[in-house]
């Protein structure tokens, strides 16, 4: 009878947490909601700091501790970066949003988030894309 009970609310507690994290079927709007880092491994690979780590190696170690400390909290209407010590916010207005992406309006310039999975996410602003992941 007491094993029954605890199965039984353990089975309320994953389905609650189920629920609370809008399963695998949600909106983009949806999935970005959290905080994330910046994939330092996919960042390293895009040709913009390729180039720039090819021209100045020494580089390299400065960047990728500068953005390992870099986190980025996406609520349902702002983005809020903290780097360095500062913390900016950028608040936002959804333009539109599918399963795996959602184009947002910061300061009247459409941005896009695209959703790669639930832990990984790339986004793009001002023409800059950074791989975030939870």
């Amino acid at each position: 009878m007491k094993k029954h009970i605890i199965l039984s609310v353990c089975l309320i507690l994953v389905l609650a947490f189920l629920a609370g994290c809008g399963g695998a079927t949600g909106s983009a709007a949806d999935k970005i909601i959290g905080e994330w880092n910046v994939d330092i491994d996919s960042l390293l690979q895009t040709p913009e700091i390729k180039a720039q780590l090819e021209a100045m190696p020494e580089l390299e170690e400065m960047m990728t501790q500068m953005f390992k400390a870099m986190v980025l909290e996406i609520t349902a209407t702002e983005i809020r970066v903290e780097a360095l010590g500062e913390s900016e916010v950028m608040p936002y207005t959804v333009v539109s949003s599918t399963a795996d992406s959602i184009e947002i309006s910061i300061d009247g310039e459409t941005e896009t988030i695209k959703v790669i999975s639930d832990s990984q996410i790339e986004i793009t602003i001002e023409g800059q894309t950074l791989v975030l992941k939870k």
